[in-house]
């Protein structure tokens, strides 16, 4: 054996093996590269090549979400099913309060293989309607993802296994309106039936005016341009929705802050080509001497900036970059102030910063200030969601927060956890969230219920 590991050849051979190592390396990124941009005419062989060059990518995949049995069979962990030990879906913290609120929690159902969206009632701690949404359908109304399917070329997020029904908007007659997280508007009606789709690549919040939806989604608005489309930046915008599922307007983020005057956010720092990430998207429902009602919030995580815009004057209000970093979800909370749900985590910053929780950030744009009324719960309790996160202060100033990558929510005061609620699978797993919402009981009207022809009640 050692004979022939270490038996010399012959330094033009070598040199011949080189050469045609380097003319095959370059050849196959050739048919990479082919395959990747028209994808439109792939050969065999460049298929082949794609699958090959994901190799890295997949191996990583499953190194890092590990593998499972099922079926009798070992195959990928399903990232929607989260290894959490708890006591069932609702546990009250606090023994001497009582909460009468109702949850719209989009959830996966190991029992429906799909992230499914239900209302759970916290005084009879029980689910009180669910929603079972049907990808397929979905695809098959939305000709972009039929043709992509046909193709063989579907986006994993349209899958029932990563399906994620993001950030479910309840409608008086029971409907509600969901995306994939990356994906078409779909409204689904009381039954679980599909309605109808807009077919766009929307992401993140679903806001709406009672009138209107308010959804961000990829803009072609810049499209062809150095920032535009899928070039060196994705454009980021945001779309106004009929309720009938048509688009009544769109506008794109980066053309907002270039005719206001902050080139310098886009531009000025280090580019990434998801420069914006549009995350939330929320317009303001009346006047009150500081807002007027059509005014429309946003939050661009990876700019670490909110900021308040007048679509009828085409102006920016006020704008706002950090203390927060990669934030989500502001709200107004009337008289001048906002909250916002500071992430605080950043790739770049490392331990730099030594900030290890997230944080709920309140701005009083009256005096410019900041103050973090939650501090301590969240540093005792160390709640961190690096990337993604949802809160709602409540009318007695407690606070509604969704940690999304630990699946789990919660209801604190200033000094103390309330309730914590996961959607349980098993005393073991939990399913992952995909943005939750907190009514208060007067705040719904359930007469649809009372309507139920479906069978799945």
């Amino acid at each position: 054996m050692d004979k022939i590991f270490f038996k010399k050849i012959e330094l033009w051979l070598a040199l011949l093996l080189l050469i045609f190592g380097l003319i095959g390396t370059i050849f196959f990124g050739w048919i990479v590269r082919d395959a990747a941009t028209n994808k439109a005419e792939v050969s065999t062989l460049g298929k082949m090549a794609l699958e090959m060059a994901l190799i890295p990518t997949n191996l990583g995949t499953i190194i890092k979400n590990g593998l499972e049995f099922s079926d009798k069979k070992i195959v990928q962990k399903n990232t929607q099913i989260l290894d959490r030990k708890n006591d069932g879906n609702y546990t009250k913290v606090d023994k001497n309060f009582n909460d009468d609120g109702i949850l719209l929690v989009s959830a996966y159902s190991k029992e429906h293989s799909v992230s499914v969206v239900y209302l759970y009632d916290l005084l009879k701690n029980k689910i009180i309607w669910q929603w079972v949404p049907n990808p397929a359908e979905i695809i098959k109304a939305t000709p972009s993802l039929k043709t992509a399917q046909e193709k063989g070329e579907l986006p994993a997020e349209q899958t029932e296994i990563s399906f994620r029904s993001q950030h479910p908007y309840l409608l008086k007659d029971g409907s509600i309106i969901i995306t994939s997280g990356e994906g078409p508007l779909a409204k689904i009606n009381a039954c679980g039936k599909l309605v109808w789709s807009v077919d766009r690549q929307f992401h993140h919040s679903i806001e709406g005016d009672g009138t209107n939806l308010f959804v961000p989604l990829v803009s072609d608005k810049n499209k062809g341009n150095v920032i535009g489309g899928y070039g060196l930046f994705k454009d980021d915008g945001y779309a106004r929705v009929s309720m009938d599922g048509k688009i009544i307007e769109e506008e794109s983020v980066i053309s907002i802050l270039k005719r206001n005057g902050y080139e310098g956010l886009i531009f000025g720092q280090g580019a990434r080509g998801d420069r914006i990430h549009l995350n939330d998207v929320e317009p303001i429902l009346k006047d009150d001497g500081y807002v007027r009602a059509g005014d429309v919030m946003f939050s661009s995580r990876n700019l670490s900036t909110v900021f308040l815009y007048r679509p009828t004057t085409d102006k920016i209000i006020w704008l706002k970059t950090g203390p927060w970093l990669s934030q989500h979800d502001i709200d107004y909370l009337g008289n001048g102030r906002f909250s916002i749900f500071g992430n605080d985590v950043d790739s770049l910053a490392g331990d730099f910063l030594e900030r290890m929780n997230s944080n709920i950030y309140v701005y009083d744009m009256k005096n410019d200030s900041i103050t973090k009324p939650y501090g301590d719960v969240f540093h005792a309790n160390k709640f961190l969601s690096p990337t993604q996160g949802l809160l709602r202060i409540l009318n007695n100033s407690d606070a509604f927060v969704e940690m999304n990558e630990a699946g789990e929510l919660y209801r604190i005061s200033h000094d103390k956890i309330r309730w914590k609620f996961v959607s349980s699978i098993s005393n073991l797993e939990i399913g992952a969230l995909h943005w939750s919402r907190y009514f208060n009981r007067n705040e719904l009207k359930l007469d649809w219920m009372n309507n139920d022809d479906c069978s799945h009640k």
